[in-house]
């Protein structure tokens, strides 16, 4: 791999270090550098390994690194993972490795101090590289995360967690969803044995399916065609909770990427479906997701918390924004930008949320709240502060295939080779 291809590695890192998701940083880069597919695939397999091993790594580093940095931390830091991930991640030849990663740096800093630092670093890990990898082999799970996220998961699942944070180290599943619309779960399986592509159907999911080797989106067969979208097995449940119907005024409070959007219109395409999304860079892929689907909805730019509606909806999906750590293995970058502080003021939003769109809600409506998180602070806690401050809500019974019943809904939890964490409450205007 190029000298070049290992600089926009580098950028990608010292963004996330400065707080920039990689699903940010890594769209811009690749547009920057101009890369083919294969220098892609190589920048997110190295970014993503660099961020999912990023706290065992921090502490590998630490008796290598005698001195505060000063000049160009954040570029040596970024030039440090994503060097350690080519020499103890990916296997690459550690000649390669160190050589490309410091010509890179120097080529983005001119800092001859920082790369001669850099140098002596690398050749010490190159020395002792078999300890190194057995250190990392020997790493327990939670210590692939930080460690208030270590200490909640503790308090909340005492019985689960060491479970927990080893699935969430994984690689993610990557599961399908067949579009009825277009075609059925057999007859796209059919296509994938034609293409001698491995996948299963799941059971009990009649419009899902996982790939037993995760391939890049565009190389999905029917994919462009809006045969199938990418979207986690629990993910999928919430279009079915919904208990849509035909001619039902929908609203999807916070639709992008547009995965559940879709999928809400796939099942009963006439409904009629307002999709919100505050963030104008988010809307863009709704849009493609509808427009590769060929799904009719209408889609507005603008926040939920003020979105007025002259007629009352029959069903509100609230998908509200959360922690994610539920998908942390899918998105291992929320581990690192992720603060304790945050829960508070999500908890915030969530309840401003849940209140102000109730008012937007039918009588006998169903409201759904959604988190892709797996903290009670976010999920049933939550609905148990709604709940008390709410006189017309009617907590309606959730069983889904996998996870467990809590007090106000249902939590799944990631498991190894199954969906990602979920939370659902199912709430019902009386």
């Amino acid at each position: 791999m190029s000298t070049m291809t290992r600089q926009a590695a580098i950028k990608v890192m010292y963004h996330l270090l400065n707080g920039q998701s990689l699903a940010q940083s890594l769209p811009e880069t690749i547009a920057v550098y101009k890369l083919d597919s294969k220098d892609q695939s190589w920048l997110k397999a190295c970014c993503f390994l660099a961020t999912r091993y990023y706290f065992v790594l921090q502490h590998l580093l630490k008796p290598l690194l005698k001195k505060n940095l000063k000049k160009d931390a954040r570029w040596i830091e970024a030039t440090l993972l994503v060097a350690l991930s080519q020499l103890l991640l990916m296997r690459t030849k550690d000649h390669a490795a160190v050589q490309k990663s410091i010509d890179a740096f120097k080529q983005l800093t001119r800092n001859k101090g920082g790369a001669m630092l850099l140098n002596g670093i690398l050749r010490k890990v190159c020395a002792s590289k078999e300890d190194y990898l057995a250190a990392i082999a020997r790493t327990p799970s939670r210590h692939f995360f930080p460690v208030w996220i270590q200490d909640l998961l503790k308090k909340h699942y005492p019985h689960d967690h060491d479970a927990l944070f080893f699935a969430m180290h994984q690689q993610a599943p990557l599961f399908l969803r067949i579009n009825q619309q277009a075609t059925s779960l057999e007859a796209y399986l059919a296509s994938l044995a034609a293409e001698k592509i491995d996948a299963k159907a799941i059971k009990e999911h009649k419009d899902a399916l996982v790939l037993e080797t995760p391939i890049d989106v565009a190389h999905i067969p029917g994919f462009a065609k809006g045969l199938v979208s990418v979207q986690d097995l629990s993910a999928q449940y919430a279009a079915y909770l919904l208990e849509l119907e035909k001619n039902h005024h929908v609203l999807d409070a916070c639709s992008a990427p547009g995965g559940k959007t879709a999928h809400i219109l796939e099942l009963c395409p006439d409904v009629k479906l307002d999709a919100l999304e505050v963030d104008p860079k988010r809307v863009v892929p709704l849009q493609q997701t509808l427009e590769r689907l060929q799904l009719d909805a209408k889609v507005h730019t603008t926040d939920a918390l003020s979105w007025h509606s002259a007629k009352l909806y029959d069903r509100i999906l609230l998908d509200a924004p959360c922690s994610g750590t539920g998908v942390i293995r899918r998105h291992s970058d929320i581990a690192l930008l992720r603060k304790p502080e945050d829960i508070t003021v999500l908890r915030a939003k969530q309840l401003a949320l849940l209140e102000h769109l109730w008012l937007l809600l039918k009588p006998g409506g169903v409201l759904l709240y959604a988190t892709c998180s797996i903290l009670p602070e976010e999920n049933d806690q939550l609905i148990a502060d709604f709940i008390n401050r709410t006189k017309n809500v009617k907590v309606h019974d959730i069983s889904l295939n996998n996870g467990s019943k809590t007090s106000h809904g249902w939590q799944i939890l990631p498991v190894v080779d199954q969906g990602d964490g979920f939370f659902y409450a199912k709430l019902v205007k009386v």
